[in-house]
């Protein structure tokens, strides 16, 4: 039997966190689910409950704003680093980077590379783009590719869920775990490309010649 009993899991509503805290419990292990706001708090009790240990901690609670660079609402841009970066330290880059540095300083701390999961999390964040935007004339493009990129085939929560916690539970996991779809396809690119290649591909995905053309007629 796996010696990790216990697991806090942030961002639990919905999605990959629900999915995550179904499949933990399912296993057996006590999930806290809380919000980054009760972070103070939620150590004491955490402490209090495990006895000061704690097996697995899952930092999956952020927020989604999709945007182009050109059209960036400031105040949403803050909103999102104080829940995705501020409020708990990772997010994108940041998780990479300060996920190696936890995975050496707190062995307990595992680092995931999550791929395409099916999620609600892009449906409601972007339904329009403001009126002045330069890609007003595409739009069409822009709010179909967005959601085709990360949710064409990609894999069920419940399937990601039981893949993590399967890894998860061993008793030496892998200190990095690629899940979710198209997830070994981002590992090649980047272990053996050229950093350029993510971005020839990024044009192709959202029709950047056709975006051009869009503007000079």
């Amino acid at each position: 039997m796996s010696p990790r009993n216990t697991v806090l899991i942030t961002g639990c509503s919905t999605g990959i966190g629900n999915a995550l805290a179904r499949k933990f419990h399912k296993q057996g292990l006590v999930v806290h689910v809380k919000n980054a706001e009760q972070i103070i708090r939620i150590r004491d009790q955490v402490a209090e409950i495990t006895g000061g240990k704690l097996d697995i901690l899952v930092n999956n609670a952020g927020q989604s704003f999709l945007s182009a660079a050109a059209d960036l609402d400031m105040k949403r841009v803050q909103d999102l680093y104080n829940v995705n970066v501020f409020g708990a330290i990772v997010s994108g880059a940041a998780l990479h980077a300060y996920g190696n540095t936890l995975r050496i300083e707190l062995s307990p701390f595992k680092c995931l590379y999550t791929g395409s999961v099916k999620s609600d999390i892009i449906e409601t964040k972007l339904n329009s783009l403001p009126s002045s935007s330069l890609y007003k004339s595409i739009e069409s493009i822009v709010l179909g590719k967005r959601k085709e990129v990360s949710q064409g085939g990609a894999m069920s929560a419940e399937d990601y869920a039981k893949n993590v916690v399967l890894e998860a539970l061993k008793a030496n996991p892998l200190a990095w775990v690629w899940e979710g779809s198209k997830s070994w396809f981002v590992w090649m690119v980047d272990t053996f490309l050229h950093r350029t290649a993510f971005d020839n591909m990024m044009k192709r995905w959202y029709d950047m010649d056709h975006i051009r053309s869009g503007h000079q007629t």
